[in-house]
């Protein structure tokens, strides 16, 4: 069922590559605006280029997921984040 995702937003972990990087651009492709998330910033930014390039929407957001410090203060993307105007990035704190 083409965009089924369509209006929706999809957080997906270890989009640097694997299966995250698949998962991402599937649901992509579904319509979903994709929040990316990763540690490795080269390959999370190929991710969302990809996913830009099929006409899809992404955000790259550099964060380790397993490290509770970087998320126990509220939502995934704090509006204390740091933004890489170069690459559309975002760095947790």
């Amino acid at each position: 069922m083409i965009g089924q995702f369509k209006g929706q937003t999809a957080i997906v972990t270890g989009t640097a590559g694997g299966i995250g990087r698949a998962t991402a651009r599937r649901l992509a492709s579904e319509g979903a605006t994709v929040l990316a998330v990763d540690t490795e910033a080269d390959e999370l930014d190929q991710t969302a280029m990809l996913i830009a390039g099929g006409e899809g929407r992404a955000e790259a957001l550099i964060s380790d997921v397993t490290d509770g410090a970087q998320h126990s203060r509220g939502p995934v993307v704090p509006e204390d984040h740091d933004q890489d105007h170069a690459h559309g990035r975002r760095h947790a704190r």
